[in-house]
């Protein structure tokens, strides 16, 4: 535990050049253009449509996009149908099983994967990420660091740091942070987006929010579009006074995504402002929104919709109820304290 390195900084694209982020951007839809339409016409295997599963999974994630989970989902239960002796087909599955906190489900997935022949050591990160999310974290630990061991890139050493974070090592995140940096040698910006994104939270985490907003910016720097990157580092101006600042770069995300968390953001921060009848109308948006996702998809949603309601939802009983939910899928730090907050508010309102 400890201090984040001052000298800790992101590179600039001088010193770590990688494709430009708009670029990157068009290079994935054409990707997935190209294999959907492969897919559509039946001229393509298990193996093809796992990677296309991947790649509506990583652009939903980049662009905070949930049509694109869906979408995605979608797709890995007709692979499971279409292929149902091969392995490809459950990874898949339980890739989208996982994105939506079906960890059950993604489990049993991952094993008949295994028992297919799929490789261990992608099957193995798979249970890892679902154990680190569910708290388990010394059982993921032991996975993660032998995956360290055996192969030390910027996606094992990118993992290892983000559980030590979620297990409140900072220390030792942030020098598998600078590991997984110094590992990669690629082109693509989206692990290095990815990395100091979550160096960005590790900053936060440690209290230093003007080191943090650094990294939520050299994260957005490297891909434009990563919206959870422009999330944060507006969640950041505005914890820092910076409001309007938040909200120019929360408007356009309220507008683009289809998660709820940007227009529960701006809504918030407009209020703050005094800008009320703006606030009102991302507050509904946003209303209405967490509504259908916990309804369709309960155990992802349930603390994001619990963290709202509990804020500029302004229903502490409403939240209580979906922080109980949340704590039922996951038994992590970050549950029981939104589970005692939502309780808390219960109480001072009677």
């Amino acid at each position: 535990m400890g201090q984040i390195p001052a000298s800790s900084k992101p590179l600039s694209q001088a010193e770590f050049r990688t494709t430009d982020g708009a670029i990157a951007l068009i290079n994935l839809n054409s990707q997935i253009e190209g294999q959907l339409w492969q897919f559509r016409r039946r001229n393509i295997s298990a193996v093809q449509g796992a990677g296309l599963v991947e790649l509506f999974a990583m652009r939903g994630q980049f662009l905070s996009n949930i049509g694109d989970y869906e979408y995605a989902s979608q797709l890995a239960e007709q692979l499971v149908q279409k292929f149902p002796t091969d392995a490809n087909s459950f990874f898949a599955r339980a890739r989208t099983h996982t994105i939506f906190h079906r960890f059950s489900a993604a489990l049993a997935d991952l094993n008949c994967s295994e028992q297919l022949g799929y490789d261990d050591s992608h099957v193995n990160a798979a249970r890892a990420t679902i154990l680190q999310a569910i708290g388990h974290y010394e059982q993921a630990l032991t996975i993660r660091q032998r995956a360290v061991e055996t192969n030390p890139n910027i996606d094992t050493l990118g993992a290892f740091a983000v559980l030590q974070l979620d297990r409140g090592d900072f220390v030792t995140a942030e020098q598998l942070m600078i590991a997984a940096q110094e590992s990669y040698s690629g082109i693509s910006p989206f692990p290095i987006a990815w990395l100091y994104f979550q160096w960005g939270h590790l900053c936060v985490q440690a209290g230093n929010l003007s080191c943090a907003c650094a990294w939520f910016k050299a994260a957005s720097h490297r891909f434009p579009a990563y919206a959870a990157a422009q999330g944060h580092l507006a969640e950041i101006n505005a914890a820092l006074g910076n409001d309007e600042v938040a909200i120019i770069l929360l408007r356009p995300l309220a507008l683009s995504a289809d998660d709820p968390d940007y227009a529960a953001q701006l809504s918030s921060i407009l209020s703050k402002t005094g800008q009320d009848a703006e606030a009102k109308h991302w507050r509904t948006v946003a209303a209405i929104r967490y509504e259908e996702l916990v309804d369709c998809y309960p155990e992802a949603f349930a603390d994001h919709a619990s963290r709202f309601w509990l804020g500029t939802g302004a229903d502490p009983l409403k939240a209580l109820q979906l922080a109980q939910k949340n704590l039922e899928v996951r038994q992590t730090p970050q549950a029981y304290s939104l589970l005692n907050q939502a309780a808390v508010a219960n109480q001072e309102r009677r």
